[in-house]
């Protein structure tokens, strides 16, 4: 992993673990967001099935896929305004896990 990749996901990891206010709406947007990001590093296939299929080092991992796609579908639902405090602290310490890819995808990487 590279340096700044390293402390960019550093930060993210901190923020979610120790900023992150569940109540606060752009917060759980920001949540949304991050779970949004490693969605489009699924495979296609992965994304139709909400299944982990390849081992790439992208995207979500098995356990994680089928809970993420059901926050993808909550998003897409066009009477979707954001997700709920509860669901936000599930998927935020979620997020936790993938802070590596999270700083790939914001450095372009």
């Amino acid at each position: 992993m590279n340096k700044d990749v390293k402390i960019e996901a550093a930060a993210i990891k901190t923020w979610l673990e120790s900023r992150f206010k569940p109540d606060d709406f752009d917060h759980r947007k920001a949540v949304e967001r991050m779970v949004m990001a490693i969605w489009d590093r699924q495979t296609p296939r992965e994304k139709t099935s909400s299944e982990t299929i390849e081992r790439n080092g992208r995207g979500f991992n098995g356990r994680d896929a089928d809970f993420a796609g059901r926050i993808i579908e909550a998003i897409r639902n066009p009477d979707y305004s954001c997700i709920s405090r509860g669901l936000a602290k599930a998927a935020a310490k979620m997020m936790k896990k993938y802070s590596r890819q999270l700083a790939e995808v914001k450095l372009g990487v």
